[in-house]
């Protein structure tokens, strides 16, 4: 009968020492009932034992293990089903392993019973999330430095342009400056040169009285250096 029952799932196989006489049959009888997933061991049911750690790995199910290209779909990720599913497997990850030393004599050794099977499974499961976890938050790291080096290489961009527009402007002025002074030295050479402004000149006709070569007086300044025709006003 006890058997029976166990092979159903409805009961454990618990030892009463020194009661052992049909400890190994009913003990076989859960085996059976765990192998089938009947009733304690039925996932199906939500407060078994095997239910509560399909719950835990069942949102790992939504879980890419791509990572994505961009910021958004990686902030999407951590902030969405990764931290999720992290926080669901590590609540009923600690509520399991809680069994250990729960008052629930038969979700404990339910638990006891299976735990050699059932470890591992949450070890994976949080050994893939906690995975895509890191590999998410270092994408993140890699997308913040890039973008950080890209707004510094405009300003730096931006900077090397001011300059160099600058230096651009002072040469011109230089140029202008330059071409200012040149012309000013070529003004003051030609009037060096020019003897006069010819309008004496125009006042009166040169008499050489019969010498040849002579073509009348002249008045010098600037040392001796200038001259101009000096012809008296005509009366």
């Amino acid at each position: 009968m006890n058997a029976d029952i166990a092979a159903a799932g409805f009961v454990v196989a618990v030892l009463f020492a020194p009661n052992e006489r049909f400890y190994p049959e009913v003990q076989a009888a859960e085996q059976r009932a765990q192998e089938y997933g009947n009733w304690l061991f039925e996932p199906g049911i939500d407060c078994t034992v095997p239910a509560m750690v399909e719950d835990a790995v069942a949102g790992l199910d939504a879980l890419d293990d791509t990572v994505p290209a961009g910021a958004a779909g990686v902030e999407a990720a951590l902030g969405g089903v990764v931290t999720a599913a992290i926080v669901v497997l590590r609540t009923k990850n600690a509520a399991l392993k809680a069994l250990d030393s729960s008052a629930d004599s038969v979700n404990s050794v339910v638990w006891a019973a299976g735990k050699a099977t059932y470890l591992p499974v949450l070890n994976a499961a949080m050994d893939r999330a906690t995975g895509i976890e890191s590999m998410l938050a270092g994408k993140q790291a890699a997308l913040a430095q890039a973008k950080k080096e890209a707004e510094e290489g405009k300003v730096a961009k931006a900077k090397k342009e001011a300059e160099q527009r600058k230096a651009a402007l002072e040469r011109q002025a230089e140029e202008r400056e330059e071409e200012q002074k040149g012309n000013e030295r070529e003004t003051e050479t030609e009037v060096k040169k020019t003897p006069g402004d010819g309008a004496l000149e125009k006042k009166g006709k040169p008499k050489n009285g019969g010498f040849p070569g002579y073509n009348g007086p002249r008045c010098y300044g600037n040392g001796g250096t200038d001259w101009e025709f000096c012809w008296p006003e005509s009366e």
